[in-house]
């Protein structure tokens, strides 16, 4: 994160928690007093503390500041209505990672639909070029090929290059040996590298910022947007009144990712 919008971020969150406390507190720890107390200090330090890492997915996928805005709070919306109703682990980032795709992904859908941008002819042509390694589509790929991955490769890809955790503290929160981090992220990269070429594409640029983890903290996630997104968060969860762009679009991934009488595979991070 930019350390001129970072800070905004931060001072909001420690206004309301302390440093100390913000800092203390799990994912899991802070998920139950925002379910069972409404607190919305505790979801305030969770999206300072994910905020980058949704935002970098929304901005990648969409482009647009005002649908990636709109993703951004859809994404964390959905974790507040979840909040008390989901087996959570000590960290969401996974889970928050994979929502942010199939919402941004649902974003650009109804975008594309709505403002019919390209004829047939242009979509065909597009649909048969090769992007260049810096390109827009070659850097959306990669979170395609990311969210595809089985659980226990994605995990470490997005605690350590997307948010730029140590292996040491990734370890910590998966619970597993350095070792396996290590390795199981190796594989991982050597995974998409396998996906991405089969697709045509050379991994270079900001793309492979994305897997060595150099581009981990270049999501500046605005204070305005963390902290209206903030203050939704347990209107929403309660089920009372409130409107726009970003509550419609939560309000469709909840039956689509939590349709009732199903068993979802949402229902843990």
């Amino acid at each position: 994160m930019a350390r001129g919008q970072g800070s905004l971020i931060l001072r909001y969150v420690h206004g309301l928690v302390g440093r100390s406390e913000a800092g203390a507190r799990s994912d899991r720890q802070l998920l139950e007093s925002f379910a069972g107390l409404r607190d919305e200090a505790a979801f305030a330090a969770l999206v300072e503390r994910h905020g980058a890492l949704v935002w970098g997915v929304c901005r990648r996928v969409l482009g647009r500041d005002q649908d990636a805005e709109d993703a951004f709070q859809a994404t964390f919306l959905v974790l507040a209505r979840k909040a008390g109703s989901v087996r959570w682990r000590q960290e969401i980032a996974n889970w928050l990672y994979a929502v942010a795709v199939r919402v941004a992904q649902r974003v650009r859908s109804r975008a594309q639909k709505q403002r019919c941008l390209e004829s047939e002819a242009v979509a065909v042509a597009k649909a048969n070029e090769v992007p260049d390694s810096d390109s827009f589509e070659l850097i959306e790929m990669v979170d395609e090929e990311v969210s595809r991955l089985p659980e226990k490769y994605r995990k470490p890809v997005v605690l350590c290059c997307l948010e730029g955790k140590t292996y040491a503290e990734a370890s910590r929160l998966l619970g597993w040996p350095e070792g396996t981090t290590s390795a199981r992220l190796s594989r991982a990269r050597d995974l998409l590298r396998r996906r991405l070429t089969r697709r045509g594409l050379a991994l270079s640029g900001a793309a492979a910022a994305i897997l060595t983890g150099t581009g981990s903290a270049a999501a500046a996630v605005s204070a305005g947007l963390a902290e209206t997104t903030v203050r939704a968060a347990p209107v929403f969860a309660a089920h009372q009144a409130i409107s726009g762009p970003a509550v419609t679009l939560a309000e469709g991934m909840l039956e689509a990712m939590f349709p009732p009488g199903s068993r979802s595979r949402w229902s843990c991070c």
